[in-house]
């Protein structure tokens, strides 16, 4: 009878102390840490072994038809569209893994297209981008469970905010809020303290 008492308060004291250790653990911040490694270790990432180098002509075609629908959901022309260029170029040359994604990304939606993404229609664009899911940022961490649209996946986390990015860093983008100069340009001090009317 007594053997039996202690070890049942052995065992409480085992489940009592795990209890305890995994409220302790939980406020510590490591569940948080958890999700943030399993976040990072299945999150896109460049191939930083990837070759470096132009956009070809055709790809690039589709990367700027595609940028027209995240970021404006028309067409854009002038400086949006030369600083979306600019960029499409400058990164794919200068960052390794960039002129990879750039290819794969436009020979994902020149598929999903059935055959020029660039050539389909602003409406056409966009219900396609849309019923793909391909402007949703970011990724949810369930759905990086999944093997299947690692190039979407890509195209989600890490061309989609950047296109974005550098289209409203362009006069184009500041002029589209509401701004008469971009950031950076002399103006009036107080010019940019306000919401533009």
């Amino acid at each position: 009878m007594v053997a039996g008492r202690r070890r049942f308060l052995k065992v409480a004291l085992v489940v009592v102390g795990g209890a305890l250790a995994a409220l302790g653990l939980r406020r510590a911040g490591l569940i948080s840490f958890l999700r943030g490694a399993f976040s990072r270790a299945f999150r896109p990432a460049l191939d930083a072994t990837a070759p470096t180098g132009p956009v070809p002509p055709p790809a690039l075609a589709t990367l700027l038809a595609f940028a027209e629908i995240v970021v404006a959901g028309d067409t854009i022309q002038g400086d949006g569209r030369d600083a979306l260029h600019a960029w499409v170029q400058e990164s794919a040359a200068g960052q390794p893994g960039q002129r990879a994604l750039c290819e794969s990304a436009a020979a994902m939606l020149d598929g999903l297209a059935g055959g020029g993404f660039a050539s389909l229609s602003v409406a056409e664009r966009t219900a396609l981008v849309t019923t793909h899911r391909l402007a949703e940022h970011p990724v949810r961490r369930l759905e990086l469970l999944s093997p299947r649209n690692r190039i979407a996946f890509s195209v989600r986390d890490l061309l989609v905010p950047e296109m974005i990015r550098v289209y409203y860093d362009s006069p184009a983008g500041w002029g589209e809020v509401g701004y008469r100069r971009p950031y950076g340009e002399c103006g009036q001090g107080r010019e940019y303290t306000k919401v533009p009317a």
